[in-house]
């Protein structure tokens, strides 16, 4: 009994539960009971499904093993090198399907150690990699996106309300447009002197010492190509309380302190400057629906209050779940701008072949990855030659039915029991208590 406590709780919580139950114990004794349960035979599956785990995020990570057709775990490796994958699969031979991400680590470990598995991508994981390749280009080229969306905008007749908001501009927002204003020749200076040092063959830890700026500020310069622009930010309201908001404001109720103590009432944490920031927002008449799930639906129609993380979003989504006012957008960004018009075309491409039927996906596949190489944008260049490499993975990923997905569950629950045990638990003793549990 101290042992299936063990494994299901924490070793404290263990001893809380014993001791209400009138059974006490220390905790050294539920511990000692858990490492003495015989574990599970450690089998070969049919269907495997491999992904990577974090024992602590972005500094050490493990690799977890799921048999797909049981739904149990396998086993957790200490890490997720090729190497530690590759000896697994060796003393395990007769894997037939691997599922894993686009990890080219797991890759490698495969094709060496068992190269007639079926490795199959999974396609959440290609759409999330479409999506950061996406982002990844507007970050580059958000300069001549937003000039393109400003234009688009100031084409638009004005709203009487938006000129009302010419004479009632809000303070926060107009110290946010100072603030911007006059920090941004310290960071230019910033960034002159960290390309500067750069080309004199000095390393990226070496000048973020100099400049005082974290390393990670250093290399997004380095491989930026430009001076970054800074956005405006957006509301940190959640659904629930904009909704209150714009009830209110339908009502009559426009001062922005008095819906920042009604907010406060109801145990709302946001400050004053969040909710002046949104009914600057109402007043202006810009678009009611500001959360980042109905920006979409709602359709964007602000270049000025759109993040990169929107636009990339927004470029993505298929076409037929845009909204009337997001497809206009869409379109008169196309027509801004050819380079944007064909890379949205590739974009959408992709998409479509990735959520859509796996009929003649090879061709379709094998077409988009040379179109994207000679397109010139490096962005989707580097995409088509990593799935150029993964081709057989991926092409498997679009006609099997077997996934990874059921591995994120795992790895979700796997998360569970190690904040169970406050992170303190060896791998020895969360490896059992996930193959116990």
């Amino acid at each position: 009994m101290h042992a299936q406590m063990g494994v299901q709780l924490s070793a404290n919580a263990s001893v809380e539960l014993l001791k209400a139950l009138h059974m006490p114990c220390s905790r050294n004794t539920v511990l000692r009971d858990v490492q003495q349960l015989p574990l599970p035979p450690c089998h070969t599956p049919r269907v495997m499904g491999v992904d990577d785990w974090a024992f602590r995020k972005g500094k050490h990570y493990g690799t977890i093993l799921v048999d797909l057709e049981q739904h149990r775990v396998i086993d957790l490796l200490p890490d997720r090198s090729a190497t530690t994958l590759s000896a697994w699969l060796e003393l395990h031979p007769g894997t037939q399907i691997i599922t894993r991400d686009r990890a080219s680590e797991y890759g490698r470990a495969i094709t060496q150690t068992v190269p007639k598995a079926i490795q199959v991508a999974d396609r959440f994981h290609l759409v999330q990699n479409l999506g950061a390749t996406t982002k990844a280009w507007l970050e580059r080229r958000k300069n001549d996106v937003f000039d393109t969306l400003s234009q688009i905008d100031a084409s638009k007749p004005p709203t009487p309300d938006a000129e009302v908001a010419k004479t009632n501009i809000d303070d926060s927002q107009t110290n946010r447009t100072v603030h911007l204003q006059t920090g941004r020749p310290h960071r230019l200076e910033q960034y002159q002197n960290a390309l500067t040092l750069a080309a004199k063959g000095i390393r990226p830890r070496v000048v973020a010492r100099r400049l005082e700026v974290p390393e990670s500020t250093v290399r997004f310069w380095l491989n930026r190509g430009a001076f970054p622009t800074r956005l405006g930010r957006r509301t940190a309201l959640n659904q629930e309380h904009e909704d209150l908001i714009r009830q209110r404001w339908l009502n009559g109720c426009s001062n922005a302190a008095e819906l920042h103590r009604e907010l406060i009432a109801l145990g709302c944490n946001a400050s004053k400057s969040v909710v002046t920031r949104f009914v600057a927002f109402l007043r202006r008449g810009e678009p009611l629906s500001l959360s980042r799930s109905g920006a979409l639906e709602a359709g964007i129609t602000r270049g000025a209050r759109c993040s990169v993380s929107d636009l990339s979003r927004l470029l993505v989504t298929p076409v037929a779940r845009l909204g009337e006012t997001a497809r206009g957008m869409v379109g008169a960004l196309c027509q801004g701008s050819e380079e944007i018009r064909g890379v949205y075309a590739l974009i959408q491409e992709l998409r479509t072949l990735l959520i859509g039927d796996c009929e003649g996906c090879e061709l379709r596949l094998n077409g988009w990855i040379e179109r994207a190489c000679a397109c010139g944008v490096g962005e989707l260049q580097r995409l088509g030659s990593s799935m150029c490499k993964d081709f057989h993975a991926i092409t498997a990923g679009l006609t099997h039915k077997w996934s990874n997905g059921q591995t994120e569950g795992q790895v979700t629950k796997l998360r569970l029991v190690k904040r169970q045990r406050y992170g303190r638990a060896s791998l020895d003793l969360l490896r059992r208590c996930v193959l116990l549990s």
